[in-house]
């Protein structure tokens, strides 16, 4: 078998440093490649450290917040829940008012049902606000002429000076009693007129009422409401 012409020593020698060479080179190259590799590893996983110190900060930020909002949420639903027991508490209280209105209410119209005083309430304009049954037995009064003037309805009464008496209660706030008769003069009766004063004590009106002499302990009764 032929190997070709035989090397001399010295080529061969050369030829073995080349090829040692060569590989020297090469394995220089795969160094570099190697540490270039190495290191752009490590500045990606410093900059992913960096980029997970910064998520951390803002979750640890987000976390803080929640917190704050949290305690916050906290305050106001205690300050929700005192209101709510305020408004309950209100609430009962207005509810205890109401029913003792109602109950003052009842108890005044089972008066003006049951008394013999005839009554009428008007404001400064002569204006009736209201009126006890009784009052029919006077004027020619219906349920419909409240807010129209009593001057306007026709009575049984001789009530010529009504209008002068009504100026003088307002103008003196202190109530005019005076004895009338009616008109066919089979009747007498003692006209009281006072100050209607509502719940800041504040004139607003006149309470008029007529009750038949010797009715003495109805007129009782009719000054507990009509007093000055």
């Amino acid at each position: 078998m032929d190997h070709g012409p035989l090397l001399s020593q010295e080529e061969a020698l050369l030829r073995a440093r080349t090829t040692q060479e060569g590989d020297a080179l090469h394995v220089e190259r795969e160094r570099r490649d190697t540490r270039d590799r190495l290191q752009s590893m490590i500045e990606e996983y410093e900059t992913a450290l960096e980029e997970l110190k910064s998520s951390n900060e803002e979750l640890v930020s987000v976390n803080e917040e929640m917190q704050s909002t949290n305690e916050e949420l906290e305050a106001s639903k205690e300050e929700l829940q005192s209101v709510n027991e305020e408004l309950h508490t209100v609430n009962a209280e207005l509810s205890n008012k109401v029913e003792a209105l109602d109950r003052a209410n009842s108890d005044l119209q089972n008066l003006f049902e049951s008394t013999e005083v005839a009554t009428v309430f008007l404001d400064k304009a002569l204006t009736i606000r209201g009126f006890t049954p009784s009052v029919a037995r006077i004027f020619n009064i219906l349920p419909g002429d409240r807010g129209r003037p009593i001057t306007d309805l026709a009575g049984r009464l001789n009530l010529a000076s009504l209008a002068d008496d009504i100026a003088h209660v307002l103008a003196e706030q202190k109530p005019r009693e005076r004895r009338v008769t009616t008109d066919d003069r089979t009747t007498h009766y003692r006209v009281r007129m006072s100050p209607y004063r509502g719940g800041d004590h504040q004139t607003e009106g006149i309470c008029q009422s007529a009750c038949k002499f010797g009715s003495d302990a109805i007129l009782v009764q009719l000054r507990l409401f009509c007093a000055d």
